[in-house]
């Protein structure tokens, strides 16, 4: 073992005086981390409380984490210290125990070389967990990228193809709806149509009626001028006496009489016949034969 000189105060390893509470011989080991290599040095029982270092192979002493402190559970009083560095250059290291109370100092020491992608700790192992875990890593996100790309797509597509079947139902409903009016529409014409149809039929039959109502009347005054005229026809041709000739006058004044009788019968029917027309509807059977009941009585 070396022995450092500080102070003026001798620092060895005094191991072999069986000073109580004197530092063991410190626990070495390597970790291989992202950021380099994690040396980890582990005191246990020593009292009074050491202080504990890093150094490299020219005595500089190394940045470190805090030192992790505890009681030892194997001695009451004594100090169990962990004390952690990480470096990322090929060399040797120490880490060094030092009780100055007891001028008592001891250290292990360790080599470490650092090549890239490889460490090698003591001559011994390789280590690239680091890079397959950083690739997995990596493979992993690009997976998750891609799902969740796809998985939007996928979604932009399903909420295009809902929009286009919810617009091509409107679209339907939109379609059904305008047909739907325009059969109204022509239900509605031809509703309008028959009305216009019957009401033509109704004028038509009233007008029909007047006429046969006035038939009558036309047919005595064709009579009456057939009499006339064949009086006119007769009276030239024949030289009739007085006696015949007061007959056929009489004749004519009688039948002037039931003209003129006929023809009251006929306007006072007629008022009657409006009254029942205007006051009550036409059956359909009298539509059907073009008749009325006036029509009948005429016949009669």
């Amino acid at each position: 073992m070396n022995s450092v000189f500080l102070s003026d105060t001798v620092l060895k390893d005094r191991s072999e005086e069986n000073i109580p509470g004197a530092s063991p011989v410190p626990i070495v080991t390597h970790d291989k981390t992202d950021d380099g290599i994690l040396l980890r040095c582990v005191v246990r029982g020593a009292s009074p409380k050491p202080e504990v270092v890093w150094k490299d192979g020219s005595g500089n002493i190394l940045p470190a984490e805090e030192p992790q402190v505890s009681s030892s559970a194997d001695k009451e009083g004594s100090y169990d210290i962990i004390l952690e560095a990480t470096v990322t250059e090929t060399d040797d290291y120490r880490c060094v125990s030092i009780q100055q109370e007891i001028h008592h100092q001891i250290y292990s020491e360790t080599h470490v070389t650092v090549d890239k992608d490889k460490v090698f700790e003591s001559g011994s192992g390789v280590s690239i967990s680091g890079i397959i875990v950083g690739l997995l890593l990596v493979a992993v996100l690009v997976a998750l990228l891609v799902a969740t790309k796809f998985g939007s797509i996928k979604l932009c597509w399903n909420r295009e193809l809902e929009m286009e079947q919810e617009l091509q139902r409107e679209r339907e409903l939109e379609m059904e709806q305008k047909l739907l009016r325009e059969r109204e529409l022509e239900e509605m014409k031809q509703e309008l149509l028959r009305e216009c149809e019957l009401e033509m039929e109704q004028k038509l039959l009233r007008e029909r009626k007047l006429e046969d109502r006035q038939e009558p009347r036309k047919e005595c005054e064709l009579e009456e001028m057939k009499q006339k005229i064949w009086r006119e026809g007769k009276m030239k041709t024949m030289n009739l006496d007085p006696w015949r000739e007061r007959k056929l006058e009489e004749k004519r004044r009688e039948i002037r009489k039931e003209c003129k009788e006929e023809e009251m019968k006929q306007k006072i029917w007629r008022e009657d016949g409006l009254l029942q027309l205007l006051d009550s509807p036409e059956t359909p059977a009298e539509k059907q034969n073009g008749y009325s009941t006036g029509n009948s009585k005429e016949a009669v």
